[in-house]
């Protein structure tokens, strides 16, 4: 990368943020790091030890009532020109007994939040005419699966968003991508691999869960200035689970 550039990670503080963040670190990126209830600071150390200033941003992506204080850190931060939209949720249900609650706080994660944190940070990224938008979606966006009928369509939602963001972007140098991971070893899923993981092993054909580098890997790739003709497509990152 010519000059330092500042990229927004949201969910930083989760296994596969946290693994964007210090790849990017390493890539020559600032950061500005979202959380919802604790930062990592040791996260904040080692993305400082790499050569990255890093910044902090508090903010409960399911709820209405943040675009404010990103106006205010985007203003303190610089100017971004990288976003990777990392903050998520699980759990739901058969679709008979997902409450409004549940729906709505999908969507806001997964959908809503992507859409205005783009929003925001739009007008620099095309003054700029330099740009990298990285969704992390999902395989189950592409599959479905029983159970995750609201988590699927807002993974699927995402991929309208960035195929959209290149109709509207790209000529400006910006791309919008989606990385779809497969099972992960997270926090998130720890519980579900422990009772599942000997046939989960068996039915990936890498043989092996995924790790969140694996992932931060892809997203790091996606926003070089190498990977400026890659835009608008899905990356399942899910050890041949999904192929496409």
């Amino acid at each position: 990368m010519n000059q330092r550039r500042t990229a927004l990670i949201t969910g930083a503080s989760g296994a596969i943020g946290a693994a964007c963040a210090y790849r990017l670190a390493r890539q020559g990126w600032d950061l500005l790091l979202h959380y919802r209830t604790e930062r990592d600071e040791t996260l904040t150390k080692n993305c400082t030890d790499a050569g990255a200033r890093v910044g902090w941003w508090q903010a409960d992506l399911s709820e209405d009532d943040w675009t404010d204080s990103l106006r205010d850190q985007l203003k303190d931060s610089g100017e971004v020109t990288g976003i990777v939209h990392a903050a998520g949720n699980t759990g739901e249900g058969l679709i008979a007994r997902v409450s409004d609650d549940q729906i709505d706080r999908t969507l806001a994660i997964h959908v809503r939040a992507a859409a205005i944190i783009v929003r925001e940070c739009s007008r620099h990224l095309l003054r700029a005419r330099f740009g990298r938008i990285v969704l992390i979606g999902s395989t189950v966006g592409l599959s479905g699966n029983a159970g995750q009928s609201i988590y699927a369509a807002a993974k699927m939602g995402q991929i309208g968003l960035v195929r959209a963001w290149t109709r509207e972007m790209a000529r400006r140098g910006i791309t919008s991508n989606v990385v779809a991971p497969g099972w992960i070893e997270t926090d998130m899923t720890v519980d579900i691999l422990n009772r599942n993981r000997d046939a989960l092993e068996n039915e990936i054909p890498a043989a092996r869960i995924g790790q969140p580098d694996d992932v931060a890997a892809a997203v790091a790739f996606l926003m070089t200035e190498e990977a400026g003709y890659i835009s608008g497509q899905t990356l399942p990152v899910n050890g041949g689970l999904w192929m496409v």
